[in-house]
Formats: C-alpha cells, sequence, structure tokens
C-alpha cells in the first residue's frame, strides 16, 4: 500500500508496462487497484479484483494479499450504497491486519465507518479507541488515518466540534512529522463542511479555498467547493 501522494509515480510506472505483464503478477494487479482506489474509479477495481480472482483461486495470493483483496470487495460494496456487506468485508479483512502502517489504517477508517452505518456506535468508537492505543506515535500516516475515521464519525453524529478538532489534528499531523498534500486537502475540506453546517460561511469559503489549492491532492468525491462557484 502507499499513500495518494505516491499514487502519480506508481500509476505513471505501471503506464509503463504492457497490461499483460500486469495482469501475471498479483501484487501489480493490487498497485493499479491501490492507484484506482485513490482516483475513485470503482470500476477498475472491479476489473482487477476479476483478474486476481485466478490467483487466488489458484491458491496463489499470500494471506496479506487476501485480505487486501476482501478490502477492496468491501470498498467496492461501500461506493455501490450496500454498507451491510461492506461492513461484512473490512470485518473479515481486519482479521488479517497484522501491523499498523497505510493499509491497517485505511481498515480502521472503513471499520469505523461501516459500523456507525450499520447501527453499531458503540464498536465504532471502541474500534478507534484500540486504534490509537495499539499505534505507535511516530507512525504518523496511521495517525491521520485514525483521525480522520474520527473525524468522520463525529461529522455524522453532529459532534461539530470534536469533528473540527479532528480535522486539525489531521493538519498538523500532515504539515508537520509527515508531508502529505492529501492529508492537508482532505483535513481543509472537513473543517470547511464543519464550518458550512454551523452557518460560518466566510470560514467555510476559506477552508474550500484551501482545499481547492491542493486540489490535485483531493479525492474527486470531496471536490464540493463548487456549490460556492
Amino acid at each position: 500500500a502507499f499513500d495518494w501522494d505516491k499514487s502519480t509515480t506508481v500509476h505513471n510506472w505501471l503506464q509503463l508496462l504492457p497490461p499483460e505483464a500486469i495482469a501475471q503478477r498479483a501484487d501489480l494487479l493490487l498497485a493499479d487497484a491501490w492507484v484506482a482506489n485513490y482516483q475513485l474509479d470503482v470500476d477498475r477495481i472491479r476489473v482487477r479484483l476479476s483478474q486476481l480472482e485466478a490467483f487466488q483461486v489458484a491458491g496463489a495470493l499470500t494471506e496479506e494479499q487476501i485480505g487486501v483483496f476482501g478490502f477492496f470487495r468491501c470498498i467496492i460494496a461501500f461506493w455501490a450504497g450496500d454498507i451491510v456487506e461492506a461492513h461484512d468485508l473490512v470485518e473479515q479483512a481486519s482479521l488479517a491486519v497484522q501491523s499498523s502502517g497505510l493499509y491497517a489504517a485505511e481498515v480502521q477508517v472503513y471499520l469505523a465507518m461501516t459500523r456507525y452505518m450499520t447501527g453499531a456506535r458503540n464498536r465504532a468508537n471502541a474500534a478507534l479507541i484500540r486504534g490509537v492505543s495499539q499505534n505507535p506515535a511516530e507512525d504518523s500516516i496511521y495517525n491521520s488515518r485514525l483521525s480522520a475515521a474520527d473525524c468522520f464519525i463525529r461529522y455524522f453524529n453532529l459532534q461539530t466540534y470534536a469533528a473540527l478538532n479532528a480535522s486539525e489534528h489531521i493538519a498538523l499531523i500532515s504539515s508537520l512529522s509527515w508531508e502529505s498534500k492529501h492529508a492537508q486537502a482532505w483535513a481543509a475540506h472537513m473543517r470547511a463542511m464543519v464550518f458550512l453546517n454551523t452557518g460560518k460561511l466566510d470560514l467555510a469559503i476559506e477552508a474550500f479555498c484551501t482545499a481547492e489549492k491542493l486540489s490535485k491532492n483531493v479525492e474527486p468525491r470531496v471536490l464540493i467547493n463548487s456549490l460556492f462557484g
């Protein structure tokens, strides 16, 4: 797994390879699935998973790769609106996660969101608390994702100030201990959403403009600053 800020480099590298070379290696198929995930190209994720099924049937996937395979199935279900299936898939994928890091943190994000959205709010909060307690303090990428999940939960639960604090924590982590324009832009977007929903339009517009400056590092699903256009 790799962060959004590296996805363009990985994508360009994969573009240099012939399609048949990618199709013959599970690690390359998963790498392109990660790129597609950051581009929110669910159809391409679905294609890559279809190609990976042959590796799974042949027993050619590692335990970690099987977990990632299930995680991407969760993403497809999540963005198709089948939250119950997404929840079941990410619960299963979480059993194969052995460490912290980017992939483990992405699993925690979807685990918290799907638990919350299926009514298991206490379990969603428990997952975040456990993730924080088990995470090495120096793992800034993991910390940023946990803060992102916390921000989502607080925002959905109308805890606006707690959501704002979580977004500020993301911005702090991604500016000081770990440089990530993607995380900074996402934090600005979430600040804007909180301000928008509390009637602070001037602050919302300012935060949206900050996200817009980093728009190439913001997923398409959060580029809603056009509301002010």
